[in-house]
This record gives C-alpha cells, sequence and structure tokens, in this order.
C-alpha cells in the first residue's frame, strides 16, 4: 500500500482542528470499543491522533493492515509525536517516527484528515530541542503505545535536553559504525546451531528414548533448541537481521511457529507493548502476573479485584517459595495462550498478520513434536518427552525473563510522568555481565538496557553501545544496573520477599 504525502493545496483546504476535539474522540473511540467486543462498533467511530500538528484518522479497518495492530488504537486521542509543553522534541523523537522508516511515513498520509489549528500549536521555546532521527536504528518491529511515551514528561527540561542530545549523537554513531547491520553469517551459524540441537535432540529419542537418562537428555536438549529458537525469532522479528521487513517475518514465522510453537502475532502484540510500557503498573503485560506473582506494591493493591482472593493471597506470601516451580509452567502457558490467541474465531480487533499462515505453520509444528513422542518411542515415553522439555524450556525461557526487568523499579502512570522515555528504559532494565555463558543462554538480552533504548540493533553489536550507554548514564546520574546470573536472580527473589512481607502486613491490617 502507498500514498503521497498531502500536497500544499490540501494543507490549505485542509480542516483545523481543536485539542478538545482531538481528545473528544479518543474517549467516543474508547467508549464505543467497550461496549461491544465486534470491531464493528468502533469502524462508523472517528480515531484522531496528532503526528507533528497534522491530524490523521486511524479508524475504520486501519488496525486489519498496521503491523502493530490494535496497539495503535490506544494512541487515539492523544499526540504520537512527542510534543509536548515543557520540552518539543520534534521529527524522530522517542514517538512515531522513532518507531517507523521513511515508508511508513509516506503511508501515514492515506489517513491525513486535517491540521491543528494555529492557536491549538505548541510553539517552540528555548527549550526546544530538534532530533532529526531518519534512520530506523531505533525502530520497534511494531507501532507501540504512544500514549506512554507522552507519560515521560522530564523534570528537569535542561537536563533532559542534554541527555537526549547525546542518545541522539549516539544513534548517529551507531549508524556511521554499522552497528544497526547484522552480520549474516553470525545468524547463519545462530540458525544452524539452533536446528543441530533439534536433530542432536530427535536422534537421541529414538536411539535411547527407552531408557530414563535417554528421555531426559533428549526433553533437555529439546528445551535449549525451544529456548534458543525464542531468542533467535525475536532478533528477527525486531528486523535486526534483514533489511526487508517481509523476509524477516518469514524466518519469524519458521522459527517462532514452526521451530519454537509460538504465534508470530501473539508475541508481536505482547512484546511491542512491553516495549512501550516496560515496568509500567497496570500497562506491561510481562509484570500483569496476579494473581499468581506480585511484583509491586501497585499489584497487592488490586486484591479486591480478584475473584478469588483467599488464594491469589496464599500465592503471593508464599510467591518467593512458589517462584521456582511456577517457572516450569511458563511455556505452558504461552503456548496455550499463542494457541488460543489463534483459534479465536472473533476478537475485538484483527491483528494484521497472515492467520492461514500462522496456523499452518504452528500445525506444522506440533506435528513434528507429537510425531517424534509417538513413532519414536512408546506413546507414554513420548508425552513423558514433551512435558519434560515444556517444564524445562520454562524455566530456561522465564529465568532469562525474569532478569530482564523483574525486581527493578515498577513506576505507575503518575511516576512515569516524571521521567524521560529513555531514561525509564534504564532504570527499568537489569543487565547480566556479558560473558560468553550469559551471551550465549540469554540470547544477547543480559545487554536488556541496550536492547530496550535500539531494539533494532543486532545482539552481537549490543556490546559496542554499552560502555558509550554507561557513560552517558554517569553523566547525568542515571542508576545503570548491571550484575552477575546469579546475583540477579538472588534480587528478583528477594523483591518478591520483600512484596509478599508486606502483603501478609496489609492482610492482617485488615484483619484488624
Amino acid at each position: 500500500m502507498t500514498a503521497s504525502q498531502p500536497s500544499e493545496t490540501k494543507k490549505q483546504s485542509a480542516a483545523q482542528f481543536t485539542w478538545a476535539q482531538v481528545h473528544a474522540s479518543g474517549d467516543a473511540f474508547a467508549e464505543a470499543a467497550k461496549s461491544s467486543t465486534s470491531a464493528k462498533a468502533t469502524s462508523h467511530v472517528a480515531a484522531y491522533i496528532v503526528i507533528q500538528n497534522k491530524v490523521y484518522d486511524i479508524g475504520g479497518s486501519f488496525a486489519n493492515w498496521h503491523p502493530g495492530g490494535n496497539v495503535a488504537l490506544s494512541q487515539v486521542g492523544y499526540d504520537a509525536s512527542g510534543m509536548h509543553s515543557s520540552i518539543s522534541l520534534t521529527v524522530m523523537s522517542c514517538a512515531f517516527e522513532a518507531m517507523h522508516g521513511p515508508k511508513a511515513v509516506s503511508m501515514l498520509s492515506k489517513f491525513y484528515v486535517g491540521e491543528l489549528a494555529p492557536s491549538e500549536i505548541i510553539k517552540p521555546s528555548g527549550n526546544t530541542l530538534i532530533l532529526h532521527f531518519t534512520s530506523n536504528a531505533c525502530q520497534c518491529m511494531n507501532w507501540v503505545d504512544f500514549y506512554t511515551f507522552s507519560l515521560f514528561l522530564p523534570l528537569q527540561p535542561i537536563r533532559a535536553l542534554s541527555f537526549l542530545n547525546e542518545v541522539q549523537e549516539l544513534r548517529t554513531k551507531i549508524k556511521q559504525n554499522n552497528w544497526n547491520k547484522a552480520d549474516p553469517l553470525y545468524y547463519a551459524g545462530k540458525l544452524t546451531a539452533n536446528l543441530t540441537m533439534l536433530t542432536v535432540s530427535i536422534f537421541i529419542l529414538a536411539a535411547y528414548g527407552n531408557n530414563i537418562a535417554g528421555l531426559i537428555t533428549s526433553s533437555f536438549i529439546l528445551a535449549l533448541f525451544w529456548q534458543q529458537s525464542g531468542w533467535l525469532a525475536h532478533d528477527f522479528l525486531h528486523h535486526q537481521v534483514f533489511k526487508t521487513r517481509s523476509y524477516n517475518n518469514a524466518m519469524g514465522y519458521f522459527i517462532g511457529n514452526v521451530c519454537q510453537g509460538f504465534s508470530v502475532a501473539w508475541w508481536k502484540d505482547k512484546h511491542c507493548t512491553h516495549h512501550s510500557t516496560t515496568n509500567i503498573h497496570s500497562k506491561d503485560p510481562d509484570i500483569d502476573t496476579m494473581p499468581y506473582l506480585a511484583w509491586s506494591e501497585h499489584a497487592i493493591e488490586g486484591f479486591a479485584d480478584i475473584s478469588d482472593q483467599k488464594v491469589a493471597e496464599f500465592l503471593v506470601q508464599n510467591q518467593p517459595i512458589l517462584y521456582f516451580p511456577l517457572l516450569t509452567f511458563a511455556r505452558v502457558m504461552w503456548a496455550l495462550q499463542s494457541l488460543t490467541w489463534n483459534i479465536q474465531s472473533t476478537k475485538k480487533f484483527t491483528f494484521p498478520t497472515l492467520p492461514v499462515v500462522e496456523r499452518v505453520c504452528l500445525a506444522v509444528h506440533y506435528s513434528w513434536l507429537f510425531g517424534a513422542a509417538f513413532l519414536l518411542v512408546h506413546p507414554v515415553r513420548g508425552l513423558v518427552w514433551i512435558l519434560l522439555a515444556q517444564l524445562f524450556c520454562g524455566i530456561f525461557l522465564a529465568s532469562v525473563f525474569s532478569l530482564n526487568h523483574n525486581g527493578m523499579p515498577v513506576y505507575s502512570i503518575k511516576d512515569a510522568q516524571k521521567m524521560e522515555f529513555y531514561e525509564i528504559s534504564i532504570r527499568t532494565g537489569r543487565n547480566v555481565d556479558p560473558t560468553h555463558f550469559n551471551n550465549w543462554f540469554t540470547g544477547g538480552l543480559n545487554f536488556q538496557i541496550e536492547h530496550h533504548m535500539f531494539p533494532t540493533v543486532p545482539r552481537h553489536n549490543l556490546k559496542y553501545v554499552a560502555p558509550i550507554v554507561h557513560d552517558i548514564c554517569k553523566r547525568h546520574n542515571i542508576p545503570y544496573h548491571c550484575t552477575g546470573f546469579m546475583s540477579g536472580m538472588g534480587e528478583v527473589v528477594g523483591r518478591l520477599g520483600t512484596i509478599a512481607r508486606l502483603a501478609t502486613k496489609l492482610q492482617i491490617q485488615r484483619a484488624d
């Protein structure tokens, strides 16, 4: 789909909008969405967003073809270009153009409906920062929850300007040094290593699956194959590897759906929201783990909203002990969520991937998995093999995810208003020492801070970016946290213990 930018004549004759009209469209759209589970309920409602003082209507079928799906609709009624009254970040700051390439900017004109009225436009001031990020070096894989960006207003504009200027300089350096370009041989090696693990696992199952040691060894290697496939799919779906988006997506379907068994559409929706709302209570799906685990005092305040409050209180009060047993079931739960996403016949909004391809690829995954389980060994042993692999992989995946952000600060929306987007990305991320094992086991996500700042920089180049980010943080007194693997796990469990004690205290207070 292509479209040309609005002509000057069209701009002059375009309708003019006030912020009141834009906000009102957001309220009306939200109300229509709440009133029905069907996308048709909102198809006739205007859905205005503002980008660089231009107004666009992203209602109707927009979410059906947009690569980020209905995540974009969370911005309806707001400014998606990161321009604020206290600090104006014009052009490709931490909003629309930072997450999209030039092609997306051109396509956007199809939805152009007018301009902000001159009286509604924020005038540049001494605190204005002009940022020109014309490349897609920091592009996330999808449109994200732009409302989040409008929340990250800095308390000290001058300090924020200096910090953001250094981030811009680092972006320029990334491009100049080609750190945003992947090494094809590196990823060819990763793919070969992953498929070798699968081959070895299947061979051991066929040759030695009739004894316990062989069954456990095979399932352990299969779990590692799934975990490493997850990291590889993550890289492709962040569009780190190929310049062409369709090539990255094709590899994502193969590695994600066929190899790992997780739906690309389900993962993109979940992961994209996480990137835009990291550790923001009620926004980030990765910390929305109640009633099983509570990561902050904000979460335990929501006990009243849980149907079985007693069970939730028991789980949270004992979460330091239950944490690792719960991790074993993480992959099973994600696999079920992934299947549910694709089996559902109706959704409020349609995610714009290829549903037939999604389902066929998932069918291929379960065909080879259950085929190996039932044809190579006795079916009962085959089911044990699958179950053990699921449990092992749950620990492998969830332990890395936990290290990334769990146990780090969790912010309310109000608290998030006091920080700039990149600052909160740094404060909520935990890096893990870059040993050879950590680099491999975590799939490069041990450079979590740098990954969140620059999602399309390939994992093998984050080691060049990390020292520079660390120095920037030192100069601006922003906490930059890096620790060992086991030390990080200790921090995670320690945080769970703190919240568990707080939950117990609150329960006692309620009883009194």
